[in-house]
């Protein structure tokens, strides 16, 4: 069958030679597909297609704002699971399944704070209120850390200087106080203050958003909160080990029937293929669910959504997102 092809708003998603070759229908495809390169062509197709929807509703939202700037977090961090789901996309038509599951730790991870902000399909003001807050307690934290004449400056600048591998390399001094005092204006402003003065108070430091307000102290206990906390026992760990080198071996290196060592290609393994796909499509359209329920419930965007879903890619993401194997014909995978 020929792949339909929803075109992004370019101003968000310029086209690209291979989403042209889409556009044109100059590929076909069967489900489940028959060769490792149909598969991971149709891989692409499904990843890629939901981050173009996912254009759609952004550029919607970028174009008619729900709200005051404090509704910038949710979008933004929408966005960054658009950019997110557009590289794993790439990486998929490449079958560069264990790359791409590294990026799926940052979608993991982007998902729960999207859905945090926005739970319930409700929008938590004082949570995005507490992101942007801790944006701008993360640059003044920097520019005290780059200031020579600061306690952690000078231990920076000390570590720098006693590096021999940097002798060549000169690093500027220079007094940060000024950008240091607008900021701590910023954040003593009416918002931002008691988040800043939390801040300020708590031992240790707290070194997530989320924590500034919630009982949450890191990504796990954030899924518990919001009731996602099984995904992350049986998904962080997995994404987590292959995005800090802590497991290189599993899926990659094996023993041939005659017990010799056998390392499998650059790219793949071909295994991990649709599993890759399948939570990236599963995440992208939570996120899209989550924007459309929240801003713009029975919306004619919400129509169309839905009416693309179903016309056009319903039986591509079921397919995605089923058991079985990635393609029908048996190839080698190496």
């Amino acid at each position: 069958m020929p792949l339909r092809f929803l075109k992004p708003v370019e101003s968000l998603l310029p086209l690209a030679p291979e989403d042209k070759f889409l556009e044109a229908g100059q590929h076909l495809a069967q489900i489940p597909p028959r060769s490792l390169d149909e598969a991971c062509h149709l891989t692409y197709y499904i990843v890629n297609q939901s981050v173009c929807a996912g254009t759609h509703i952004l550029d919607h939202l970028l174009r008619n704002p729900p709200g005051d700037s404090s509704h910038l977090a949710p979008l933004m961090l929408y966005r960054h699971a658009l950019e997110i789901g557009d590289s794993i996309g790439t990486l998929l038509r490449l079958g560069s399944s264990t790359t791409a599951s590294i990026l799926m730790r940052g979608l993991f991870e982007t998902s729960l704070g999207l859905e945090f902000i926005l739970e319930n399909n409700s929008f938590h003001r004082d949570r995005a209120i507490c992101y942007h807050a801790f944006n701008h307690i993360e640059r003044f934290k920097n520019f005290d850390r780059y200031d020579p004449n600061t306690s952690a400056g000078k231990e920076l600048h000390r570590i720098l200087d006693a590096d021999k591998n940097l002798d060549a390399a000169v690093f500027p001094r220079k007094d940060l106080s000024k950008e240091r005092q607008v900021l701590d204006e910023i954040l003593n402003s009416s918002e931002y203050k008691p988040f800043w003065n939390q801040f300020k108070a708590a031992k240790p430091k707290p070194k997530h958003w989320y924590s500034l307000c919630s009982t949450a102290q890191d990504i796990r206990s954030l899924s518990r909160l919001i009731g996602r906390e099984a995904e992350y026992v049986l998904l962080y760990r997995m994404l987590s080990e292959a995005a800090h080198a802590a497991d290189v071996l599993t899926g990659i290196v094996s023993q041939t029937e005659d017990r010799k060592l056998q390392v499998h290609m650059l790219r793949g393994p071909v295994e991990k293929i649709k599993e890759v796909t399948s939570l990236t499509a599963g995440y992208l359209i939570s996120c899209h669910n989550l924007l459309l329920n929240t801003y713009l419930k029975s919306h004619d965007v919400q129509r169309w959504f839905a009416d693309w879903y179903v016309a056009e890619y319903r039986s591509c993401f079921f397919w995605a997102t089923s058991p079985g194997a990635l393609f029908s014909e048996s190839t080698p995978n190496s």
